[in-house]
């Protein structure tokens, strides 16, 4: 039955594909790499192989090798939103603004209620001395997802870039709330397993 299943290329593919999601999943990262890998040497026009395999270079901090499969899974679908963003964020994270910049404004389009698309948008408009865009930008950003302090810090940074003191205070305000608001849930979590385990 197995040799039958492995026997069709693309079904490899796939069952290798599923497996580089499980291990890319479980934070195993040189066997999703692997898989993806197998996934590509079945089939290399299986759909959201390159991306994925990005995505693992991405986690381990391979941003060349992340570029070239982003380049590779947007030749093969320009339409796939989810690799327009990811090269997009990979370039800011690289600080090649200006050429984030199209991917990030596409991303955004194509996925107008993604926080992760607006944040990195507006990190590069700051980037590039656009204050007022930033802005507009990572307040939405912070709407769609109020916990992430990491927006409210560049929020902040792009609301003092305009001149706008006290708005930026109120910002940083919510920066520390955030991060208080963490040390109390690992503080209840850890008294909480002290309880249980005097039980």
């Amino acid at each position: 039955m197995f040799a039958k299943l492995f026997s069709d290329a693309s079904t490899k593919a796939q069952v290798n594909f599923l497996l580089g999601q499980a291990y890319y999943d479980s934070v195993r990262f040189a066997e999703a790499e692997q898989a993806y890998k197998d996934a590509l040497a079945a089939d290399p026009a299986f759909p959201g192989s390159h991306r994925e395999l990005a995505k693992v270079y991405i986690s381990l901090r391979r941003q060349t090798e992340a570029q070239k499969e982003l380049d590779l899974a947007l030749h093969q679908d320009p339409q796939d939103a989810s690799a327009v963003y990811f090269l997009g964020a990979l370039l800011v994270q690289t600080e090649r603004y200006p050429e984030a910049l199209p991917y990030l404004e596409r991303a955004y389009k194509l996925t107008p209620d993604s926080w992760a698309s607006a944040f990195y948008l507006g990190k590069a408009k700051l980037k590039m001395k656009d204050a007022t865009g930033a802005i507009a930008l990572l307040q939405q950003a912070a709407d769609l997802n109020p916990d992430e302090p990491s927006i409210y810090y560049l929020l902040a940074t792009a609301l003092k870039t305009a001149g706008r003191a006290e708005e930026a205070k109120q910002a940083l305000h919510r920066v520390t709330e955030l991060h208080s608001n963490t040390l109390d849930v690992e503080k209840r979590a850890l008294r909480d397993a002290h309880v249980v385990g005097a039980r």
